[in-house]
């Protein structure tokens, strides 16, 4: 299947962990194309199991962002510029439950375009390059189906993430690699119609994602069934980014079934 979705993404709170104040930028935006590309046969948890691939990718901008940067020789000044974001998303999901195995996300954030005295210094500056690599082991069961108002299941799971990348000027600092065991709870808290330019979602279920123990909430999606995927994903990254992605086009796609028939003998005529 091919969806689209409107893409919003949120850096402020990125900007903020590198302890830049006084920055102008706001929420970016574009569109995320999404697309299944592959269904093979994985072993996972040395069980054999059917999974499919599912890609996207998408650019987001937002144009006149203003970031204060501190030059040295020349004090501070404003940097301003088209902010750019080029996302990159791998996931790889159990055919059965839809239970997450793996996400590889990679986000390479530019700033383009600068005017101003900036542009004596800088015509582009490449701000971060990052891949955030997670894989569940076992899955994480993010939707148990079917589902109703009120039902609440527990995903145990350990988690393993690992971050690579270059980040400019030390920007903000990346997570260190990680690996433990979580126990992430769900919550299908309503339902309805989330609101997406998709006409087909009008009665999603909205299932919340929160640590058990603590109560801190790591996002939601709005399950839709009649494009068999999400409506609204909103999701946190650890370095302080928020994205949403509303749902605006689905596109079934026809399976083809190639079968081959292979005899274990020769047949002999009689």
């Amino acid at each position: 299947s091919e969806s689209a979705y409107d893409a919003e993404f949120d850096v402020e709170n990125l900007l903020a962990s590198g302890g830049i104040t006084g920055a102008s930028v706001g929420t970016l935006t574009g569109q995320l194309d999404q697309e299944v590309v592959d269904i093979r046969v994985e072993t996972i948890d040395n069980v054999s199991t059917i999974v499919y691939q599912r890609d996207s990718s998408g650019l987001f901008t937002y144009s006149g962002a203003s970031i204060p940067y501190d030059t040295g020789f020349l004090g501070t000044i404003n940097i301003v510029g088209d902010l750019e974001v080029d996302f990159d998303l791998v996931e790889v999901i159990r055919a059965s439950d839809l239970g997450q195995i793996s996400i590889d996300m990679t986000l390479n954030v530019d700033l383009e375009s600068i005017s101003g005295t900036a542009a004596l210094l800088y015509s582009r500056i490449d701000l971060a390059d990052i891949s955030i690599d997670t894989d569940y082991s076992p899955p994480k069961e993010i939707y148990d189906f079917p589902m109703n108002v009120g039902e609440i299941w527990d995903a145990e799971t350990t988690t393993s993430t690992t971050w690579s990348g270059d980040v400019y000027d030390n920007l903000f600092e990346l997570p260190e690699d990680s690996s433990e065991p979580s126990t992430e709870r769900h919550e299908v808290v309503g339902s309805g119609d989330p609101g997406v330019a998709y006409s087909g979602c009008s009665n999603s279920y909205n299932v919340t994602a929160y640590n058990a123990s603590s109560g801190n909430i790591y996002g939601y999606r709005w399950w839709c069934e009649n494009a068999q995927n999400d409506a609204w994903w909103h999701q946190s990254i650890d370095v302080g980014a928020d994205i949403d992605f509303r749902l605006n086009q689905y596109n079934p796609v026809a399976r083809t079934h190639d079968i081959s028939v292979d005899l274990a003998f020769p047949a002999w005529p009689l």
